[in-house]
């Protein structure tokens, strides 16, 4: 036989001997964690990166702000649904009232704080 041969037999000797222990081989530590994602500070709080409705970057202030305008659009069209319905029902409306208020003051708090700490 000749070199060539004799290194063209040993390669296969050597893959077929390599075969069936890479088919055995267990995962290492680095291949069953979840890759790695870069989350800087600014991003959400889930650690993802948002983008608003219109396709631009939305902060995470910005994104308080929607929701707070949002939820507020949503207590004055209950708060007209249930005038629409209980106009005339006395007891229902000043119960409905207490707690339009509180909701009220609460979103309203949450609004100044978000306003404030953007002053900062």
């Amino acid at each position: 036989m000749t070199s060539l041969s004799l290194r063209k037999l040993a390669l296969a000797v050597a893959l077929a001997a390599a075969l069936p222990s890479a088919a055995l081989a267990k995962p290492c530590d680095e291949d069953r964690l979840p890759p790695p994602r870069p989350a800087p500070a600014d991003w959400g709080r889930d650690g993802r990166h948002d983008w608003g409705r219109d396709g631009r970057w939305e902060s995470p202030r910005e994104r308080e702000a929607r929701e707070i305008r949002r939820e507020l659009r949503e207590l004055e069209d209950t708060r007209a649904d249930f005038y629409a319905r209980y106009a005339g029902r006395p007891g229902k409306v000043r119960r409905f009232e207490r707690w339009y208020a509180s909701r009220r003051a609460e979103l309203e708090a949450r609004w100044d704080a978000l306003r404030a700490y953007a002053w900062r």
